[in-house]
C-alpha cells in the first residue's frame, strides 16, 4: 500500500468512529428522554381531596372552585409529586382547572410556588433537556391559544 490509500484507509476509520460516536451519544439522549418522559407522564400521579393539601397552597387553588358549593374542600384535586426539573428534588405540582402550579421546598421546608402554566387542560411533558422544567404540549390546544408548546417558569 502506498501512503495515499493509508490515508484513505485511516480516514475512513475516523469517520466511522466518529459516526459511532455521534450515534452513541444520541441514543443515550433518547434513553434519558425516554425514562424521564415516563418518569414526568406516569409517576407520581394522585388525587387528594382539598382539605389535605398544605394549607399555605390552598389559597391558591380556592379560586377554581365556585363560592357556591359549600363542600369544595372534600373535592378531588390531581396533584403530582415527583422529580421535575431534573434537581434530584420532588416538585408538589398541583393540576387545578387549566393550569399547572409547581411548588418546592423552601429553606424552612414549606412549600413555595416555584413554576407554573396556565391555559392547558390536557397535556404531555416533554423532557428535551435533562435539567430545567420540562415542555409543556397541549393535547387539547384552546382556540385562544396560540401555540401548542409552552414552557414551565
Amino acid at each position: 500500500m502506498d501512503e495515499d490509500q493509508k490515508n484513505i484507509v485511516e480516514k475512513k476509520k475516523w469517520r466511522k468512529y466518529l459516526l459511532i460516536s455521534v450515534f452513541s451519544v444520541f441514543a443515550i439522549y433518547l434513553a434519558l428522554f425516554a425514562v424521564r418522559f415516563i418518569q414526568l407522564n406516569f409517576s407520581g400521579r394522585q388525587t387528594w381531596t382539598a382539605d389535605s393539601i398544605p394549607q399555605n397552597l390552598l389559597k391558591d387553588v380556592e379560586h377554581d372552585f365556585p363560592d357556591a358549593w359549600d363542600d369544595w374542600k372534600t373535592l378531588s384535586i390531581p396533584l403530582q409529586i415527583v422529580d421535575l426539573d431534573g434537581d434530584f428534588e420532588q416538585e408538589f405540582i398541583l393540576y387545578t382547572r387549566s393550569m399547572i402550579q409547581v411548588y418546592r421546598l423552601n429553606s424552612e421546608k414549606r412549600w413555595q410556588y416555584a413554576a407554573g402554566a396556565d391555559l392547558v387542560e390536557k397535556f404531555v411533558y416533554l423532557p428535551f433537556s435533562i435539567w430545567g422544567y420540562p415542555t409543556v404540549l397541549r393535547v387539547d390546544k384552546l382556540k385562544n391559544e396560540e401555540g401548542l408548546f409552552t414552557k414551565l417558569n
